[in-house]
């Protein structure tokens, strides 16, 4: 058996898999903030019961966490130091000398983590070939340890100048510091980010240092608690990637977890459409805290190699996720202005939205979809949860008055205002970028997406919605659909002229050393992976690089040259223009790893049900108002059958919103799927 268990703010998400015959079985349990662990053990146990499962067949567990994300949000993280190369301990205040809002001048910069007096400076330097220009003193490294001592730090960042090109210096450092240190966490640059730009490889490596303490102690508790239900089962988390990671090398870099659910959450979405046949979609991932999209064409997302947490720039390959804070959880407020807001603050797990009677009095957007008669007005979660109606209505009715609207405005206005914010997150991905949104389908994730994402693709102008079997469990289930990855870069700045080509060969083949001796550590066999190469490419005296495939093959001047080629051609492709005299640079060699593409087979999970409603509720409709809307029981549908809008499709994990105007069809892959009329 195969767990996928996702955490997020307001629900701990479980999902088992038995890969002799494809079963799933679902459970859904609220979250424990204070400690992440305890829900998921708890889910854990709860659906091996359900599953009527035998400890001894657990194989094997894939974890989407947020403990890294809201530890460097909450500043929650470790008392971390920063050794540095002397003269460059204010490269974390200095950073790119750019305000993080052009417009706002009293925007404040994120501060650092390591602050001024927890930083150490040697005096030592290499230059940017790796050379020693000057050896680190002994009798400074002989003071850093009485230095580290008391400042009592917990945690170390080591991150001297050029360390990309060479290490010694760094791994010098850092075995002084772990052999008569042996209680304080250590990481250097070379181990993070391996790449050029020290602001960006600092603040990396800093950031990492400061959840070392935090992800040891967490998965350390995770992972006793899987072992102590199954000894032989292994523990994998989600990497912001989109591939999984040992529990051990998420323990050496935290910062590759930062978006580790939302990172599920597309490569389970990427199966749902493959099976709908459905190459070209936007996901729509609506939590109780926060809404993700990401555009997928030709069944590939996009990766981009850094991200911003809390205003740091972090370098790790990431899943092109956007994120923004409107979830079923959000908080309807007025400001200043009597204008009426919604989020990013959200009411969470404890106390929850006021219809989640456990002594929530904000109002929210689940409330107001429940004053709409959107929601089950009885149960959620499939009868384990009981709605408070009452209170429901009491803080949106209190709204309404603060407002000088009907109660039944009041919540359409925060409806509005909550998809209007989806509406915006996704132009940014699509119509931003040069993609036309109506040339792709919605495909509604979280227990929220199915309830809103009618509204916001008519809005966009989009013809069809998606929505998987489990909706409110993807990520939790796109994390058993995911392969084991590891990506691994070094920066060299090469100019890619005649005679270029073994100086390209010999950099990747110190990066191949580098994946050859990961794969022992992780104890895998050469054909347990597959490998891809590939370059950061710029022209000369650019600040910013476009990726070009490199390859495996032996590389001569023929592959030089066409490998000029290709960058000339794809910095046409995105910029329009191609100054195809001007001098090409190699910047970075990268190198991916991935694990086999697990393969399971497939549940019948269409339905067999007779195609009649369960009952009918009044609904309000924007331009429709209250109407008799019949209720389906998602297991009653009949697969292949075209139904008429307004409808509202019930389940345990969420509630599906059809519009008038719309069909909905159930595909036997069990995927529902809703359509405009023509």
């Amino acid at each position: 058996m195969l767990v996928g268990i996702d955490i997020g703010g307001t629900f701990t998400d479980v999902v088992a898999l038995d890969p002799r015959n494809g079963r799933v079985f679902l459970h859904k349990l609220p979250s424990t903030n204070d400690n992440p662990a305890l829900a998921a053990l708890l889910g854990l146990h709860e659906i091996l019961a359900q599953s009527g499962t035998s400890p001894e067949r657990l194989e094997g567990v894939s974890h989407g966490t947020t403990v890294a994300t809201n530890a460097v949000l909450q500043s929650r993280y470790a008392r971390t130091a920063l050794v540095t190369t002397k003269g460059f301990r204010d490269v974390l205040d200095i950073g790119r000398q750019r305000r993080p809002d052009l417009w706002d001048i009293d925007r404040d910069k994120p501060d650092p983590i390591a602050a001024r007096g927890d930083r150490f400076e040697v005096d030592e330097r290499l230059d940017r070939n790796g050379d020693v220009l000057k050896a680190p003193p002994a009798a400074e490294i002989e003071a850093l340890i009485p230095w580290i001592q008391t400042a009592g730090v917990e945690a170390v960042a080591v991150c001297f100048l050029h360390a990309y090109a060479s290490n010694r210096h760094e791994e010098r450092i850092a075995d002084e510091v772990r052999r008569r240190l042996p209680g304080v966490y250590v990481c250097t640059s070379a181990e993070v980010v391996n790449e050029f730009r020290e602001y960006e490889r600092f603040c990396s490596t800093v950031v990492n240092a400061s959840l070392l303490p935090v992800m040891d102690r967490y998965l350390a508790e995770l992972e006793g608690g899987v072992h102590d239900i199954s000894g032989k089962a292994f523990l994998r988390v989600m990497q912001s990637s989109g591939g999984t990671m040992s529990a051990t090398a998420a323990r050496e870099k935290p910062i590759n977890t930062f978006l580790s659910g939302p990172s599920a959450g597309v490569i389970g979405a990427v199966a749902v459409a493959a099976a709908a046949k459905q190459d070209d979609f936007i996901t729509l991932d609506v939590g109780g805290t926060s809404a993700d999209v990401c555009l997928v064409e030709d069944g590939q997302s996009q990766l981009r190699l850094d991200q911003r947490i809390a205003g740091l720039p972090v370098k790790t390959p990431t899943v092109d996720v956007h994120t923004v804070g409107t979830g079923g959880g959000s908080i309807a407020w007025i400001d200043a202005s009597g204008l009426l807001k919604v989020g990013p603050q959200s009411a969470g797990a404890t106390p929850g939205p006021a219809c989640y009677g456990r002594g929530g009095t904000m109002p929210t957007v689940s409330d107001a979809n429940e004053v709409l008669g959107r929601l089950n007005p009885d149960t959620l979660l499939g009868g384990r949860l009981k709605v408070d109606w009452d209170a429901a209505d009491g803080v949106i009715s209190d709204l309404a008055g603060k407002l000088g609207l009907s109660r039944t405005e009041a919540a359409f206005g925060v409806i509005r205002i909550a998809n209007a914010q989806i509406v915006q997150a996704i132009r940014v991905i699509s119509v931003e970028r040069g993609h036309d949104p109506r040339d792709f389908a919605l495909l509604a994730a979280g227990g929220g997406g199915p309830a809103q994402a009618a509204e916001v693709a008519r809005e966009l102008g989009i013809k069809t919605v998606l929505v998987p079997a489990n909706p409110g469990l993807l990520c939790a289930y796109g994390l058993l659909h995911s392969r084991q990855r590891a990506d691994f870069s070094r920066t060299r700045l090469i100019p890619v002229a005649d005679g270029a080509s073994g100086a390209i060969s010999d950099l990747r083949d110190d990066v191949l050393a580098e994946v050859e001796e990961w794969r022992q550590r992780e104890g895998k066999a050469p054909d347990d992976f597959e490998l891809a190469c590939l370059g950061d490419f710029r022209y000369g005296g650019q600040d910013s690089e476009l990726q070009v495939d490199i390859g495996l093959g032996a590389i001569d001047e023929v592959v030089a040259a066409a490998l000029r080629k290709a960058f000339h051609d794809a910095h046409e492709a995105n910029y329009g223009y191609a100054a195809r005299a001007q001098r090409v640079e190699l910047v970075a060699i990268r190198i991916v790893a991935t694990g086999r593409q697990p393969r399971y087979p497939a549940e019948d999970l269409s339905a067999a049900g007779d195609g009649r409603p369960s009952a009918t509720r009044s609904v309000w409709f924007e331009h429709d108002g209250r109407v008799d809307t019949p209720i389906y029981q998602r297991s009653s549908l009949i697969p292949g059958t075209a139904m008429q809008g307004p409808a509202i499709v019930e389940q345990m994990d969420t509630s599906t919103l059809v519009l008038p105007g719309m069909s909905f069809t159930l595909l036997p892959s069990g995927v529902l799927v809703l359509e405009e009329a023509e």
